[in-house]
């Protein structure tokens, strides 16, 4: 039977998330996971700190060791269900953020590729705007030139119209001075984006959550998770 080629609407409400692995050890937080999906998810109406720079735009910002990227994580492994997509990106350089819009935008061609007509796949990479970037094997190139061509295709595609319950986690953009954060930021409405960072300098970016020590309270929880899971290791219960 002939595979049928989802139209431009349907392939972008495709689930298309990676799987998120839970960390046992996470507790507590709840206030911060709170306020982040207050943020990229505003209450009908509005919101009066979403405005046209930062809208659903949050910025996890602190101390390094205070837990950002795993409260980046736990948000979208508890919120899955609500994204059609969730793209993790390492921003901690300009290359490793291009190199994982290239990962998304491969992500996104394969969902395309194996179809029995030929020409189908041609034509949806053209739509996508990535044609021109692949191998003969179907493989994305890594080249830096084409890294940049790349990133322009898949901002494009986090901008398009139907695809737009997708969540962007940009985790440990530390090096604003060297890094042209606004060729990663899809400029749509309905852009949802947690970025984590050191910098308060990167608050501008977005509404700011600052990610500070734990309180007493979620001490205690985590040493008893911690003592639970001990004994679950030695029992093999």
């Amino acid at each position: 039977m002939k595979n049928v080629q989802p139209s431009k609407s349907e392939l972008f409400k495709l689930p298309f998330r990676l799987p998120i692995p839970r960390n046992p050890d996470f507790v507590g937080r709840k206030n911060l996971l709170t306020q982040i999906h207050s943020h990229i998810f505003p209450p009908l109406g509005g919101h009066d700190q979403i405005t046209a720079i930062d809208g659903r735009v949050a910025v996890l910002y602190g101390l390094g060791g205070m837990g950002k990227t795993q409260l980046a994580l736990r948000y979208a492994a508890e919120k899955r269900d609500q994204f059609s997509a969730i793209h993790y990106v390492d921003g901690s350089s300009e290359i490793n953020a291009r190199v994982g819009f290239r990962d998304i935008g491969q992500r996104y061609a394969d969902m395309v590729m194996g179809l029995e007509d030929p020409e189908e796949p041609k034509r949806a990479l053209q739509r996508l705007q990535l044609a021109p970037y692949f191998s003969p094997k179907g493989q994305l190139s890594y080249d830096n030139i084409h890294l940049i061509e790349i990133t322009k295709a898949v901002t494009g595609i986090l901008e398009q119209d139907g695809n737009d319950s997708w969540l962007l986690i940009l985790d440990n953009v530390d090096e604003l001075d060297k890094f042209p954060i606004q060729d990663f930021l899809p400029k749509t409405p309905f852009r949802r984006v947690i970025i984590t960072t050191r910098l308060t300098a990167a608050i501008r970016l977005g509404y700011a959550i600052e990610v500070d020590s734990i309180d007493e309270v979620d001490g205690v929880a985590i040493l008893l998770n911690s003592a639970r899971l001990r004994i679950q290791d030695i029992s093999g219960n």
